[in-house]
C-alpha cells in the first residue's frame, strides 16, 4: 500500500512538472526550436541528403550512400541530447532565480524532484525520434526496432541536463556548456569510419552504443546486445554528475 502511495505521488510529480515545464518552454522560442529540431533536421535529411549524394556523385566520384547509416546513427541520439541540453539550461536558470533551492527545502528529496522533472523529456525524445526517424527516410527500419533505439538514445536526457546544470556557473556558461555536451555525444560517431581498435575509445560515451546498435540493424545483424550498455553507462554518469552538482550547492 505504501509503494503504491509513492508511486502515486511520484506520477502526480511527473504530470505536474510535465505541464509547466511544458508551457514554460513554450513560451520560449529558442528552447521550443531546439525540442523540434531533429523533426526540422529529418525533412532536410529526406528532401536534401539524396540531392548531395548525386552531387557528390557525379562531380567527385564520391559514394555518400554508404554513410547513410552514420549520419542516422547520430539522429537517433539528437533528440536526447538537444532535450536533455534544453532542460539544462531550465535548470540553470532556475538555479541563478534560486527556484532550485526553495525545491530542496521541500518534504520532497531533491532527487526524487529531478527524477519526476526528467522522465517527460525522456519520453518526449523517444516520442520525437520515433516520429521524425521515418521522415528522414535514409535507412528504413521497422518501427519497433527504431522505437528500442530510441528508447536507448533518450537515456542520455538524464545526464546531459546535469552536465549543463553541474558544469556551467552561469546561463552564457550554460549555452557554452549545451554546444559542448552535443558536440561530444556526436563524436561516437567517427566510430563508423574508424577500425578496431580505435572505436574502443567511443565505448565509454553513452551515445556509440544507440549507434552501435542502429548500424548492427541497419546491417540486417543482432543489435539488442547494445540497447542496454547506453542507458546503464548514461545512469552511472547521471548519478556521478547529481554528486557533483550537490557538492557545489553545499555552503
Amino acid at each position: 500500500m505504501a509503494s503504491n502511495a509513492q508511486n502515486g505521488r511520484m506520477w502526480r510529480l511527473v504530470r505536474a512538472f510535465a505541464v509547466t515545464d511544458g508551457l514554460s518552454l513554450s513560451r520560449d522560442l529558442l528552447f521550443a526550436f531546439m525540442i523540434l529540431l531533429p523533426v526540422i533536421v529529418a525533412f532536410v535529411l529526406r528532401f536534401y541528403w539524396p540531392e548531395l549524394e548525386a552531387v557528390l556523385a557525379a562531380r567527385l566520384d564520391f559514394d555518400l550512400v554508404q554513410y547513410r547509416p552514420m549520419m542516422m546513427g547520430t539522429f537517433v541520439t539528437m533528440s536526447g541530447g538537444l532535450i536533455g541540453g534544453v532542460y539544462g539550461l531550465v535548470f540553470v536558470e532556475e538555479r541563478d532565480d534560486k527556484t532550485l533551492a526553495a525545491l530542496r527545502v521541500t518534504p520532497v528529496s531533491f532527487a526524487r524532484i529531478l527524477t519526476a522533472r526528467l522522465i517527460a523529456p525522456v519520453l518526449l525524445a523517444v516520442l520525437t525520434t520515433v516520429i521524425s526517424y521515418p521522415v528522414a527516410g535514409l535507412t528504413p527500419l521497422p518501427l519497433w526496432t527504431v522505437a528500442l533505439i530510441a528508447i536507448s538514445g533518450a537515456a542520455i536526457v538524464p545526464p546531459a541536463a546535469l552536465a549543463v546544470i553541474a558544469f556551467a556557473p552561469s546561463k552564457l556558461a550554460g549555452l557554452v556548456a549545451f554546444r559542448l555536451v552535443n558536440t561530444f555525444l556526436a563524436l561516437p560517431a567517427l566510430a563508423f569510419i574508424l577500425s578496431w581498435p580505435i572505436t574502443m575509445l567511443a565505448w565509454p560515451w553513452p551515445s556509440y552504443w544507440p549507434m552501435r546498435a542502429l548500424w548492427n540493424a541497419a546491417e540486417g545483424e543482432a543489435f539488442w546486445p547494445y540497447l542496454l550498455i547506453g542507458p546503464v553507462i548514461s545512469a552511472i554518469l547521471a548519478w556521478l554528475l547529481y554528486r557533483r552538482l550537490l557538492a557545489r550547492a553545499e555552503p
